[in-house]
């Protein structure tokens, strides 16, 4: 029982995809580097959906380094685009976010993922959108971002 539970651990499915999910976060970082924007790939340490403050969302966990690296990055911008694109391993839907500054010709480009039985908790309690909340291995939160309808974010909507 215990070696299917850890089979399915979305943090050790996510440790299986990085090499391939990396050299995507790198093809999109080399797109938007010749489309002149300045380009900041980040490599949570852990992703979970979370609630806070009544928000549904991505609770992603950077190092302290990285962390200061988007605060930076995000404090220079305002108003931004958000693209996604899906992809699935065996039961983790994983989602490249792709956030666009474009007054200041910034992108931040981060992955976050769900294993695919919580899809319900997406449906149930993003009603009103979805969120990124970023934080710090401590577990302060230092900053949130919207995300849009939580309808994007659910995987069964890219697998039929």
């Amino acid at each position: 029982m215990s070696a299917k539970i850890e089979a399915e651990d979305p943090a050790q499915l996510f440790e299986e995809i990085w090499p391939r999910l990396k050299e995507d976060l790198n093809a999109i970082k080399q797109e938007k580097l010749i489309q002149g924007y300045k380009v900041l790939v980040l490599r949570p340490l852990r992703v979970s959906l979370n609630q806070l403050g009544g928000k549904m969302g991505f609770l992603v966990v950077l190092s302290r380094e990285k962390a200061k690296e988007l605060l930076d990055a995000i404090r220079m911008g305002l108003h931004y685009t958000v693209d996604i694109e899906f992809g699935l391993h065996k039961r983790l839907a994983v989602f490249v976010i792709i956030l666009k500054f474009a007054e200041t010709r910034q992108v931040i480009v981060y992955p976050v993922y769900y294993h695919t039985n919580l899809e319900w908790l997406i449906k149930d309690q993003g009603k009103q959108g979805l969120y990124t909340f970023f934080s710090v291995e401590g577990g302060q939160i230092i900053g949130e971002v919207y995300l849009g309808s939580y309808k994007a974010y659910l995987y069964s909507q890219y697998v039929r």
